[in-house]
């Protein structure tokens, strides 16, 4: 058989080649502040899902909780939505400094989940901190939901709204699908269930701070 002849491409061909993958790529993500942005809320969403599932899973693991206990730790996720929705919009539209109040809700997140396995390492967790972290977890997530959208508006120019909201409810169903893989984990020892949760906070910290 011949041997095809492999030359190296020129400098036309490789610049065309960029001009054909940058045609693919969604305009909006070719400006900066968009990219960090949209780079922010996808790994936030995929931290998200994957604290949901682990508060209730250390509780089982670590403390042996109940069906009603587990699915306490689920509701206090939420009840601050309910609770502190109206006036965390009207305090947040006041105060300004969105994208700030944003980044300090998702550290003040973060902190909260690294204590869990701190508090495991030393043998005192309780339940009663888990529904503490739970609520306070709940707390900074409205906080950081009600300055989105305030925020999305000033970084996307209004004909590529829609584009913009694409991708970020792309980010958010694919974060429903595989942060729930977290649900295929099996049971295991105490000792490494807190080694195991104890490195997924740890990627929490270092996801949540973008």
């Amino acid at each position: 058989m011949r041997r095809k002849d492999k030359r190296p491409a020129s400098k036309s061909e490789k610049r065309g080649r960029r001009e054909r993958v940058a045609a693919r790529v969604p305009v909006l993500l070719h400006d900066r502040t968009f990219r960090r942005y949209w780079s922010g809320q996808t790994i936030s969403l995929f931290g998200d899902q994957i604290s949901t599932i682990a508060l209730p899973l250390v509780g089982v693991l670590a403390l042996n909780a109940t069906t009603a206990e587990m699915g306490y730790l689920t509701a206090l996720v939420w009840v601050p939505a309910l609770l502190f929705g109206l006036h965390a919009g009207a305090w947040v539209d006041r105060r300004g400094r969105r994208r700030r109040t944003m980044i300090g809700a998702d550290l003040g997140r973060a902190a909260l989940l690294a204590s869990i396995p701190v508090t495991y390492a030393f043998g005192v967790l309780t339940l009663w901190q888990l529904y503490g972290v739970a609520f306070g977890v709940g707390v900074f997530s409205v906080l950081f939901t009600v300055g989105d959208p305030t925020l999305f508006v000033s970084i996307v120019p209004k004909d590529k709204y829609v584009e913009g909201n694409s991708l970020v409810y792309g980010s958010r169903a694919f974060s429903f699908v595989g942060g729930q893989c977290g649900r295929r984990a099996r049971p295991v020892p105490d000792s490494a269930s807190g080694r195991a949760r104890g490195r997924c906070v740890l990627r929490r910290v270092g996801i949540l701070s973008f």
